[in-house]
């Protein structure tokens, strides 16, 4: 039977199934390797299906059976939502415990900032693959709700993987889940949301990347509230008014690996996807034909391409907007 034939999609499981998969998670190592993750919300430990390694996460029980809730959103969105290839994708479920199966990727965008393995090539293919699958979601008529770099996965390839649809709603319904540091104005003042909710978290990630900073949740969340940048009680600035005050917000480790021109225009492009004002922020679409014209220098750039500020006369064209390094 083909590899093709063999994926028939998510499996209703068993509880000895269940087991099963538990099981041959734990074979691989040291119990205390195969937990993941443990948070009020759910555990999430490693597992073994169909000779893949898988992740195992169930929700935890609360007294307002809101992990019921949960749990039912991202299965029925998983289940019913036709795959792609920046969507996690879903192998299994078993509805008595509120335990769903997903692939096992490499580690989150979070993660990866921290142990500095995001290069300037990376980054640009991660802002990518995160806009196609938010295309993607509100092409089937949701909204994500959710969107920060612990969202996002990593493959082997490092193709980035969206990941946890515990908070997704259909548009223009409130969006109950989301993180105080990343949420919309629409989003944190409990409003009715659309795709654009979606694109300005896009906007505050790609800053918090490009910048190489972390996003103060306090700040963030009050300046969305409020729908102001400014305010007396809060005398500190948020991310977008920090890059606000440069014309290029690329940190140290990226602004090299980019022309200036580019440069300015990413981050115009993401203070546009975190405006505080819904309608004017750019569409999906809009988002990856820009991000298509970014290109990474490779190599070093050659001096003699660059315009003498020392030559009485140029020629015309000389020291245009190419850095003369390799782009590609």
């Amino acid at each position: 039977m083909s590899k093709k034939q063999q994926d028939t999609g998510p499996a209703r499981l068993s509880p000895d199934e269940l087991v099963e998969i538990k099981r041959q998670g734990r074979e691989e190592g040291a119990q205390a390797d195969k937990v993941i993750s443990d948070n009020p919300k759910s555990l999430v430990v490693k597992g073994r299906y169909k000779y893949k390694d898988v992740v195992v996460k169930t929700y935890k029980i609360r007294p307002d059976r809101q992990h019921i809730v949960y749990y039912e959103t991202e299965r029925e969105f998983l289940r019913n939502t036709p795959k792609h290839e920046n969507i996690i994708k879903l192998r299994g479920y078993f509805d008595a415990n509120c335990t769903i199966v997903v692939d096992l990727l490499c580690k989150d965008v979070q993660d990866a900032l921290r142990d500095g393995d995001i290069d300037a090539e990376k980054m640009i293919n991660i802002f990518k693959d995160t806009a196609k699958a938010l295309q993607w979601i509100h092409t089937n008529k949701k909204v994500y709700g959710d969107l920060k770099p612990e969202n996002i996965l990593l493959d082997r390839n490092n193709n980035a993987i969206l990941a946890d649809f515990d908070s997704v709603v259909d548009k223009d319904n409130t969006v109950a889940v989301f993180s105080d540091a990343y949420a919309s104005p629409e989003v944190a003042n409990r409003k009715p949301s659309s795709s654009a909710a979606d694109v300005f978290s896009l906007g505050k990630m790609m800053l918090r990347m490009m910048m190489q900073q972390e996003l103060d949740p306090i700040v963030e969340l009050g300046i969305s509230r409020r729908g102001a940048h400014n305010s007396e009680k809060d005398p500190k600035q948020g991310i977008v008014a920090q890059a606000l005050s440069t014309n290029n917000a690329l940190d140290v480790k990226y602004k090299d690996k980019f022309d200036t021109k580019h440069g300015c225009e990413m981050t115009l492009l993401a203070r546009n996807c975190a405006d505080l004002k819904a309608s004017a922020r750019p569409t999906t679409q809009k988002i990856l034909d820009e991000l298509e014209t970014y290109k990474v220098i490779t190599e070093p750039i050659d001096p003699t391409l660059l315009p003498n500020p020392n030559r009485e006369t140029m020629a015309k064209g000389e020291g245009s907007s190419s850095r003369g390094g390799k782009l590609k």
